[in-house]
């Protein structure tokens, strides 16, 4: 993944093929090291700075590394560019928020699940039965059984219907 950066930076990959956002983001598909997820985008956050050839990290640049953090399950890296979209005035949607909340969801951290879910609506951004599923699914891992059934008895109040997700989440629980 790095190697195509590499390329676009030396030139060699002719004058018409510049880093723009689109190969930051093809880059950012391949990769799979959160570290090197949060580099690129620093990369991005300097070229403004920089004033030439300035690619600014735009919210799918960060949906996109934050999918590589899930995969690696590491939460920090994850929390860390939340705040970082925050700080480059990019108010986070529901893609990015719900891809935190099922990074949290992997290494079980049903807590911080919770606390994304609250922000997102003080924030005036409603989640989605993909947000609630990840917080499901974090229950679930946590042995918190009773509360994700309730959280499902509150999505139903709330007209979610569920999902395969949502009832395969809850079958692993009993």
């Amino acid at each position: 993944a790095n190697e195509v950066l590499q390329l676009a930076r030396k030139g060699s990959l002719g004058r018409n093929a510049p880093p723009n956002e689109q190969m930051y983001n093809l880059v950012l598909t391949a990769c799979s090291d959160p570290v090197q997820a949060k580099s690129l985008i620093r990369e991005m956050r300097l070229t403004r700075r920089r004033r030439v050839g300035v690619v600014p990290p735009s919210l799918q640049t960060f949906t996109r590394a934050m999918v590589v953090c899930r995969k690696a399950k590491d939460l920090t890296s994850a929390l860390e560019l939340l705040e970082k979209s925050w700080h480059d005035g990019i108010k986070p949607d529901v893609y990015l928020y719900s891809s935190v909340i099922w990074t949290a969801a992997a290494v079980g951290d049903c807590n911080r699940a919770y606390f994304l879910i609250e922000e997102m609506k003080q924030n005036s951004c409603k989640p989605t039965i993909v947000s609630y599923n990840g917080l499901i699914s974090a229950l679930v891992l946590a042995r918190r059984t009773e509360e994700a059934v309730v959280m499902f008895e509150e999505l139903k109040e709330e007209g979610f219907d569920g999902t395969w997700v949502t009832f395969s989440q809850l079958a692993r629980a009993f």
